[in-house]
């Protein structure tokens, strides 16, 4: 439990206040299609705690995962990158796209994101981020997609609704042939393959899988995981929208947002 969740309930300077602690997932990368296909990043993966106006409304954004490319008669097609969530200025960007084909400088060799997404490369290559919420692979930030040939970074697990749980996991690379099929990362990553890839779990932000296959193989590739934002305080809402999921937890009441809405103490 969070040091700020002691007191119940509480004011500071004559306003009534609500003690909140949250975990905001962005939405997942989608994978690419290539011989050697990237996964998906997994979406921004960020928690912390703060105190809540009552009678204040707070909007909670749930960002959409990355939606899957098709290949038509070819291949090489980079994947698309996740959308962001967020809940009273803490914003959870999201996964960067898995990579199937590079630029001609090599600067699409990784993606930024919430989390990076995988090269088409059989070695993961250096991944760039662009907001706090990113990171490598499940240190800070969720998980990282996988080049061609290898597994997706495992994510991070959360207590936040008295069950230890992984979100945010990176999507697993798919090659054509012989590599096969690559898992996902922990925390709902879609495993990449040969002509197949799964997509990220959705309300986990994780990323999809690389869809592996030759030049002359069309096919459809994975899509990125919807994000989620939970919302746990010491004070029941008055009201909200978005249609959440309420259960308690100890003294606490936990709000899960699948969808976009908001929170009202």
């Amino acid at each position: 439990m969070s040091p700020l969740l002691t007191g119940f309930p509480f004011s500071a300077g004559g306003t009534a206040i609500a003690n909140v602690i949250y975990l905001v997932i962005g939405g997942g990368g989608s994978g690419a299609i290539a011989e050697s296909a990237g996964g998906g990043g997994a979406g921004g993966w960020l928690a912390g705690s703060q105190t809540c106006k009552v009678g204040t409304t707070y909007t909670v954004t749930v960002g959409a995962g990355g939606s899957a490319v098709s290949s038509g008669t070819g291949v090489n097609n980079n994947g698309n990158n996740g959308s962001a969530s967020s809940f009273s200025g803490a914003v959870a960007i999201g996964g960067g796209k898995g990579i199937g084909i590079n630029s001609a400088t090599g600067v699409d060799d990784y993606n930024a994101g919430g989390s990076g997404g995988g090269s088409n490369t059989t070695t993961q290559r250096s991944i760039v981020f662009s907001g706090i919420s990113g990171n490598l692979g499940g240190v800070t930030g969720g998980g990282a997609g996988a080049a061609g040939s290898q597994v997706g970074g495992d994510g991070l697990s959360s207590s936040i609704t008295g069950t230890a749980t992984f979100y945010a996991g990176g999507g697993g690379g798919g090659n054509n042939g012989a590599l096969g099929s690559k898992a996902g990362g922990s925390g709902g990553g879609g495993a990449g393959n040969w002509h197949s890839a799964v997509n990220g779990t959705a309300n986990f932000g994780g990323g999809g899988g690389g869809w592996g296959g030759t030049s002359s193989t069309g096919g459809t590739g994975s899509s990125g995981g919807l994000g989620v934002v939970f919302i746990s305080s010491d004070r029941a809402a008055a009201s909200t929208t978005g249609s959440p999921t309420v259960t308690p937890n100890g003294s606490l009441t936990v709000y899960k947002f699948t969808g976009t809405g908001s929170i009202t103490f």
